[in-house]
């Protein structure tokens, strides 16, 4: 779990994050997502207030992966658009020369937009997980979301997380 916290101001909703002293690899990520956007990541900006940084996301007109599925059950369709978005995701980070271990996997943390149903992910800088990890026990999330009715959705989640 990261200290967050959200706030709105001039009519757009945030996700902030605080941030402490960065590697130079973390402030490179940081600057590179702030100049250049990635269509299938969250838009960031710094904000300095005494002293203090924190990185803003912008989660205008997008709402939680996690929230979303709570109640509501994943099908092919979205398992396609899911894996789709993350594997475009990953590999526009591959382009700009940015480790995939900074892509936070959490469902909390993976926001749906509303104009297309795309997912935007949290590029978090500073962190540094295990990416095989994460991907583990987000397949292992998605396989508790997925309706069993539908088999080719049960077959597409139960390859990825074989994968």
């Amino acid at each position: 779990m990261m200290n967050e916290q959200y706030k709105r101001e001039n009519h757009k909703s945030y996700l902030v994050l605080r941030l402490e002293d960065l590697s130079k690899e973390a402030d490179y990520g940081m600057k590179m997502l702030c100049e250049n956007p990635l269509d299938n990541f969250l838009p960031m900006s710094v904000h300095v207030f005494n002293g203090e940084k924190e990185l803003y996301y912008d989660i205008s007109s997008k709402q939680s992966f996690q929230i979303l599925y709570e109640k509501k059950m994943l099908f092919k369709e979205d398992l396609e658009k899911l894996f789709s978005d993350l594997q475009r995701a990953l590999k526009q980070l591959d382009e700009y020369l940015l480790e995939p271990e900074c892509v936070v996997l959490e469902p909390s943390y993976i926001y749906v937009r509303g104009c297309d149903n795309g997912l935007s992910f949290l590029y978090a800088p500073f962190r540094n997980d295990d990416f095989e990890e994460a991907v583990y026990d987000f397949a292992e999330y998605i396989l508790e979301k997925i309706c069993n009715e539908d088999e080719d959705a049960v077959m597409y989640a139960y390859s990825f997380y074989r994968y």
